[in-house]
């Protein structure tokens, strides 16, 4: 019968997206926080700089449609 199976999807459905709220069960092995790559990127930027730099203009490709 087509109304039970959509019924039977729509509730196994539902169950998954339930299953997936609650949270999940912590480990017997907690993994440590991650340290950062750059330990200079953590302190504030105390020294301002400025580039000097050029802009040019970067010319169009050609249209192959045209």
């Amino acid at each position: 019968n087509l109304g039970t199976d959509v019924g039977e999807s729509i509730k196994g459905f539902r169950k998954a997206m339930n299953d997936d709220e609650k949270p999940a069960e912590p480990s017997a092995n907690p993994v440590p926080p991650a340290q950062p790559v750059h330990p200079q990127a953590t302190q504030p930027i105390t020294e301002r700089r400025t580039f000097d730099v050029q802009a040019e203009k970067v010319q169009e490709p050609t249209r192959k449609d045209s």
